[in-house]
């Protein structure tokens, strides 16, 4: 296998294993074998981009086009038709500059193609800092070798000027009252803290387009004017109606965090898509995870619980906990018998998750009776008694009486004393759990 083929498959493997679509598998791959790089290849499939974005961006890297010129047609914002006007003005030979100056002003594609064919009709291809159309025919006609002889009354100059002033007034009031200059003026009013005045002209510019990033812009600026109320009801319809990206999204979930509604702020992330929830990751407080995995046990077992939560509540017996439950603070001793835990976190925000619940039953052996040697009987000379003692257990022994844990430990044989004697002896295994008593009678003269 040629090492050509061995880079593609690792970029496609690299990508596979990052969970992306089948159809933008097969687009990394064609790029892959055009010739695009890794790092080209993630201009676009690193981003949160859909598909026909994706497609766009990647018609741009094999164009080799400069990223000044990509950032430009692809530009956060811009529907799929307005990218597709943009690289398609680029390739007709239309400045990057005057590409970027029209994108930005917010009209639709079809308006975009409208000024470019006009702007061909008369010649003139986006120049910069242009006179206004209506301005360059008053002094075309002025400059006009036929026109100059031409004299007028001090009353058609007059009128001449005022319908010119008339004009270039209704052209600056509609320049100022366009939809991308009352946004520019709405965010300039934010940024300098005047939230009110901020306020008033994003409803305006709402009025001009209603579905618009306008709508967070007018939240934030009632947010800051303590008006979080209405800030909530201009973006609730947008959260109902899956249209929000994930700028409205950040605003509402953040409202709601300081209206105290933390519940319907993990109702709205739980159910919201990938891209929505990386972004409000502050706002997600992940279920806990329990260790060890739920299950039957032969020995006692310690369980522990970890999450990104500043507290962890719990109970043991099965019940729902409550804020009022249990604080995890260490691990928990789970001992013989059924343990049934449920358990949720709270994080920095005051949003809680889901509930966990595990089940963990305890099942403790007890050890079979010790062995003893030598077998009981009568022994005429110096004996040692010997205890099998299997690993992980106490032997504990006494004689002419019944061993406990306070009884001696065996450690080394033991001399069997004169006389009769009757040895006792237990096992007690690490988990606690006590063996059946062997009993040995001995006698010894000598």
């Amino acid at each position: 296998m040629g090492s050509d083929t061995r880079d593609k498959n690792m970029i496609i493997q690299g990508f596979r294993n990052r969970g992306v679509s089948k159809e933008v598998l097969e687009l990394i791959s064609d790029d892959a074998d055009y010739g695009l790089t890794r790092e080209q290849i993630a201009r676009y499939a690193d981003k949160n981009m859909d598909f026909a974005h994706m497609k766009i961006c990647s018609k741009c890297l094999r164009n080799n086009y400069d990223d000044e010129v990509i950032k430009v047609i692809v530009a956060d914002g811009l529907s799929i038709s307005q990218m597709e006007m943009a690289l398609e003005f680029y390739e007709k030979g239309v400045p990057i500059e005057a590409v970027k100056k029209i994108t930005q002003s917010g009209e639709k594609a079809v308006t975009m193609k409208k000024l470019y064919e006009d702007s061909l009709a008369e010649g003139n291809k986006f120049e910069h800092d242009r006179e206004p159309e209506y301005v360059t025919k008053i002094i075309k006609y002025f400059k006009h070798p036929k026109r100059r002889k031409l004299k007028f009354s001090r009353k058609q100059l007059l009128c001449l000027l005022l319908c010119a002033a008339t004009l270039l007034g209704f052209f600056c009031y509609r320049q100022l009252n366009t939809f991308s200059a009352l946004y520019s003026r709405a965010k300039k009013q934010y940024a300098q803290q005047n939230y009110e005045e901020a306020q008033r002209i994003a409803e305006n510019a709402l009025d001009k387009n209603p579905k618009n990033e306008a709508d967070n812009l007018l939240a934030k600026s009632m947010e800051k004017s303590g008006d979080k109320r209405s800030a909530l009801l201009v973006l609730r319809p947008f959260i109902q109606n899956k249209t929000a990206g994930t700028g409205i999204y950040k605003e509402y979930v953040k409202l709601l965090t300081q209206e105290g509604k933390t519940n319907e702020v993990r109702l709205i992330l739980k159910s919201a898509d990938r891209e929505v929830q990386n972004a409000c990751a502050e706002y997600i407080c992940e279920t806990p995870v329990s260790n060890p995995a739920p299950g039957t046990y032969t020995t006692t077992q310690t369980l522990k619980l970890e999450g990104n939560c500043q507290k962890i509540y719990y109970t043991l017996d099965g019940s729902t906990p409550t804020r009022k439950s249990k604080v995890y603070t260490e691990p928990i001793i789970l001992r013989e018998g059924t343990t049934e835990l449920k358990a949720f976190g709270v994080n920095d925000k005051n949003i809680e998750s889901d509930v966990i619940s595990r089940k963990y039953v305890i099942v403790l052996n007890a050890p079979k009776a010790p062995k003893v040697t030598p077998k009981s009987g009568d022994y005429n000379k110096k004996t040692e008694i010997k205890i099998t003692v299997p690993d992980g257990c106490k032997a504990y022994y006494a004689f002419d009486s019944e061993p406990d844990l306070n009884s001696t430990v065996y450690e080394q044989p033991i001399s069997m004393p004169v006389g009769y004697h009757r040895l006792n002896v237990i096992l007690v295994a690490a988990n606690g759990k006590t063996s059946k008593m062997t009993a040995m009678e001995y006698y010894l003269q000598y």
